[in-house]
């Protein structure tokens, strides 16, 4: 069994030696296809991503009550009180956004 392990390696070890520019040059390019892959994707979902918080409204808008007793008031620029006075109530909403400090 020594023996056999020991001519494989001498087999794969004369390959590689053979083969060794070849072996470099394909990981190098692999490696640099990956990596290049990988900035271009973060930088899609970064382009997509910045709309998104850049149009985020601070404060949900365009309540409309389709059922129940439901008072929506806006406090300043960062603030909302929903109140509810009846048992159920059903609110659609045109956006439910809530920015970071906003209050509802």
């Amino acid at each position: 069994m020594k023996n056999k392990i020991s001519s494989t390696r001498k087999h794969l070890n004369k390959f590689y030696s053979h083969h060794r520019g070849r072996i470099n040059r394909t990981a190098g390019r692999v490696a640099n296809t990956i990596k290049t892959g990988m900035v271009s994707l973060g930088l899609f979902g970064f382009v997509l991503g910045a709309p998104g918080a850049a149009l985020a409204a601070n404060l949900p808008t365009g309540a409309q009550v389709v059922s129940g007793d439901v008072n929506i008031n806006q406090i300043g620029s960062d603030a909302m009180r929903i109140l509810q006075g009846s048992q159920s109530a059903i609110v659609n909403w045109q956006s439910f956004d809530i920015g970071r400090g906003a209050l509802v």
